[in-house]
């Protein structure tokens, strides 16, 4: 008990000194908190060291100090995509810390608060956990596995006596087959390295197999092939001249390679989101087929590739086995992709609806299409 109480007065008081140091909006980057002013606001509340202590993230990967902050209702979690209703906590979730300086924005799971208080992860930090550890072990596996897919199931509802089952994939070539773009707004030309390198990884034909690096596609095609300004001014490599007519042409100029349109304004729609579920989870189980995503972030659009998927499933028959490919119905709430909106790595789980109502808001500017590999005769 007295433990209990003694953590519960250290969440407080981590709470209290987050609130005394969050920084203005409009204070310059170059003020980044540092570990000494850590440890100083620590030695200022009752209780120093108490983030280490309780496991909570103080900090985005930035060094800047994590605040509990309002946000507008249709702010999701950076990581696992929980749309809370209300984002400074309540008597259900753990409060949420923001940083007002990059995008990042964790809720109680992801930021250890929930963990520390002892309460029951969420079903969205469930299935982001699961699309975690399933991208771990599709980085080991051979080339020849398709993708590692695992279940579980959510607490059982008043009335039943079990609990909703859930499945969750990650696409093992995607993960196999990140490039990273570093430090440079290159996401362009990344995501078509990596569209390239995954879908023929399995190609037993070396002189077929790609190993492209993003410079190999911005500076070899985007700017030779199409002239395109791929320099800011001060010199670093961009990417954000880079059109999706510019990467699919680039794409199919690859011996063996297609691209066709998957999701748009029209598949978006609210009455035809559980045939476009459908359709974007049978393209992701696909061999020698990546799945590219026209996204967005705060600061501009960002390609990037889809790595899985996780959501409700309908039971399997008793004579089969756990881990299988699942039919998976589409859910408002839980169906969800696992991708990203910075850099190349999944990060993010992101619903479908909350994908779609994207597309729709932007009047399809913004949507989900298919790399293949259809081979060479």
């Amino acid at each position: 008990m007295q433990s209990c109480l003694q953590k519960a007065r250290a969440l407080d008081a981590l709470l209290r000194h987050l609130e005394a140091d969050m920084r203005l909006p409009g204070e310059p980057e170059s003020a980044e908190v540092t570990d000494r002013d850590v440890d100083e606001a620590a030695e200022r509340s009752d209780f120093p060291g108490l983030s280490s202590e309780l496991g909570v993230q103080t900090h985005c990967p930035s060094g800047h100090l994590l605040t509990p902050q309002c946000c507008k209702e249709w702010d999701t979690c950076s990581n696992c995509g929980f749309r809370p209703a209300t984002w400074n906590g309540s008597t259900e979730r753990a409060p949420y810390l923001c940083c007002s300086l990059c995008e990042l924005r964790l809720c109680g799971d992801c930021n250890g608060i929930a963990k520390a208080l002892k309460r029951e992860l969420s079903p969205e930090q469930r299935a982001y956990e699961m699309l975690q550890n399933l991208a771990e072990k599709a980085r080991k596996q051979p080339a020849s596995q398709l993708v590692a897919s695992g279940d579980f199931e959510l607490g059982a509802q008043e009335g039943s006596p079990r609990g909703r089952e859930m499945h969750a994939f990650v696409v093992g070539r995607i993960v196999r087959q990140i490039v990273s773009q570093g430090r440079f707004h290159v996401c362009g030309a990344a995501a078509t390295a990596a569209a390239l390198n995954a879908c023929t990884e399995a190609v037993r034909d070396g002189r077929r197999r790609l190993r492209l690096t993003w410079e190999e596609i911005l500076f070899g095609h985007f700017q030779e092939k199409f002239g395109l300004q791929v320099h800011d001014e001060d010199g670093s490599p961009v990417s954000w001249k880079v059109g999706k007519g510019h990467i699919r042409q680039v794409i199919e100029q690859f011996p063996g390679m297609l691209t066709r349109s998957l999701i748009g304004l029209e598949q978006a729609a609210p009455a035809k989101r559980a045939a476009a579920w459908k359709s974007l989870v049978i393209e992701l189980r696909k061999p020698r087929t990546a799945v590219y995503y026209h996204t967005q972030n705060r600061k501009s659009g960002h390609y990037t590739l889809i790595a899985g998927a996780s959501g409700p499933a309908l039971p399997l028959p008793n004579q089969q086995g756990r881990n299988v490919a699942r039919l998976m119905p589409y859910d408002p709430q839980q169906s969800a992709i696992f991708t990203n909106q910075f850099g190349q790595e999944p990060l993010q789980r992101v619903t479908f609806e909350n994908v779609c109502d994207h597309i729709i808001r932007n009047k399809g500017f913004y949507c989900i299409f298919v790399v293949e590999y259809k081979g060479v005769k």
